[in-house]
């Protein structure tokens, strides 16, 4: 469910939903299974918003704002728009220590926060190495 793999390159896809019936500014968030992010496929969004991610390492019970190390900026800050479009490894990096499990079994997860409610499902894709 949510898992592809990405044939010839060793790469896998990872779907993660903004489900409006659920919560139309947040995705759903998704376990990236312990592997280095390649990119991130950011769909059409509404009114440009901006998107950040949280952090959950209870299997989403609890999200957690991810912020620089000073506490008061998102390191990771997109602007969605009228067309889907990819976000490089690099601009995702400090993502890079939340792709994996707390104590071997909760899985971490990630999810993104749109600044602007979704009027309809979006679907954000991750690339990881498969």
């Amino acid at each position: 469910m949510g898992y592809d793999v990405v044939d010839m390159r060793g790469s896998l896809k990872v779907d993660d939903l903004v489900d409006i019936s659920e919560d139309d500014d947040a995705s759903v968030g998704r376990h990236l299974l312990g592997r280095p992010i390649l990119g991130l496929l950011v769909p059409i969004c509404n009114d440009t918003p901006t998107i950040t991610f949280e952090i959950s390492i209870d299997g989403g019970s609890n999200w957690y704002d991810l912020h620089d190390s000073d506490g008061s900026t998102d390191p990771i800050s997109i602007t969605g728009g009228a067309a889907a479009f990819f976000v490089s490894s690099d601009d995702l990096s400090p993502l890079a220590g939340y792709c994996g499990r707390v104590d071997g079994e909760t899985k971490v997860l990630v999810r993104a926060v749109f600044s602007a409610a979704q009027t309809s499902d979006r679907t954000l894709t991750w690339l990881v190495v498969g």
